[in-house]
């Protein structure tokens, strides 16, 4: 199930949100957050786009934010994309070195069929349950119109709420689960005709390219096989008029297979009524036995309220803002790859 729910996640961000950056003197500041999966991996990356002619230059720091992994610091990285040159260069500024690659070298690179094998893939635990064990059915896409409008950073914008379901069954028992994904999303046709250079820009680097390289490698390894689930939502999507200036996507997938499958080793373990009981008799007595056996009891009922939680949802989010766009005069050194920077061997 894993596979689908990152297939589904990543296709409706970059179908429905999917932010096309790059022309004229032109330069965007957009803010990504999210809380992470389970807690973990929460993350902030702050993107500086800067175009001109026909050079892109993409400055990203990101930063985690979670309570271990926020120690890390803030990684930072430049990619800059030439379409004079068809080439493409990720800076590290860190250790001062460059990487470059071809657009010819990146086409065959993101073009190459996956390789791993079932048997190089994690063992998945006896809870866990792949997208292959369901029967799904056919998605329902819905864009609602909420009716509101506000300013959101300085662009007069509209709320929608895009929302994609689909229902699994589970060919050996039969249980129902269900995957929705969500974009609660602010759409700005100003901010978009601020950007109509910038898409410019990204369709002569598909036409060079042949593919936007951000989705062709997640077309290839992650939404094979799901291309038809998504045309309703392609469809749709293109009707919807202005940029989106501030969304937060948000996927829901319920896990009733899983739960059950806990709740079948939760009782071969023996339930809670028998291990609290087997605290309190004999081995724990008096007033002190029972102060025990109220603490054990009330820690085992905490893990299993979590347990169930868990199994019952997997939720992924993500939210993301223009925090500005303007227009202006831009160093052409910018584009370049600077000459105290050494070339990756």
């Amino acid at each position: 199930m894993k596979r689908l729910i990152w297939a589904w996640l990543v296709g409706f961000v970059l179908l429905v949100g999917f932010a096309v950056v790059g022309s004229a003197q032109v330069v965007v500041v957009e803010k990504t957050t999210s809380p992470g999966i389970g807690g973990k991996f929460a993350f902030e990356i702050l993107d500086t786009t800067a175009v001109q002619g026909d050079a892109r230059r993409v400055g990203s720091a990101v930063r985690f934010t979670g309570s271990i992994m926020r120690h890390m610091g803030t990684s930072r990285e430049i990619r800059i994309v030439r379409l004079d040159t068809k080439t493409l260069y990720v800076l590290d500024p860190k250790t001062r070195t460059y990487s470059e690659l071809r657009f010819d070298q990146l086409r065959d690179r993101l073009a190459e069929p996956e390789t791993s094998t079932e048997t190089e893939k994690p063992e998945a635990t006896e809870e866990e349950v792949d997208q292959s064990e369901y029967e799904w059915e056919e998605p329902t896409f819905r864009a609602t119109d909420l009716h509101e409008n506000a300013k959101v950073n300085g662009w007069e914008a509209h709320h929608w709420l895009l929302t994609t379901e689909t229902v699994g069954t589970h060919r050996e028992t039969g249980i129902k689960d269900t995957l929705r994904f969500e974009d609660d999303v602010w759409l700005s046709e100003a901010a978009q005709a601020q950007l109509a250079e910038m898409q410019d820009f990204n369709r002569r680097w598909v036409e060079v390219l042949g593919f936007e390289p951000e989705q062709q490698k997640v077309v290839l390894n992650l939404l094979k096989g799901y291309e038809e689930q998504f045309e309703e939502l392609r469809r749709e999507a293109a009707k919807l008029k202005g940029y989106p200036v501030r969304y937060r996507y948000r996927l829901v997938a319920t896990n009733h297979v899983a739960e059950e499958r806990r709740k079948k080793q939760e009782a071969e373990r023996g339930s809670s009524d028998q291990e609290a009981s087997g605290l309190s008799s004999g081995s724990l007595k008096g007033a002190f036995g029972g102060f025990l056996k109220k603490k054990a009891v009330k820690a085992l009922k905490a893990r299993q309220k979590k347990a169930t939680k868990q199994a019952k949802h997997v939720v992924f989010e993500m939210s993301g803002e223009v925090l500005s766009i303007e227009k202006r005069a831009l160093d052409p050194g910018a584009f370049q790859v600077p000459e105290s920077y050494q070339l990756k061997s």
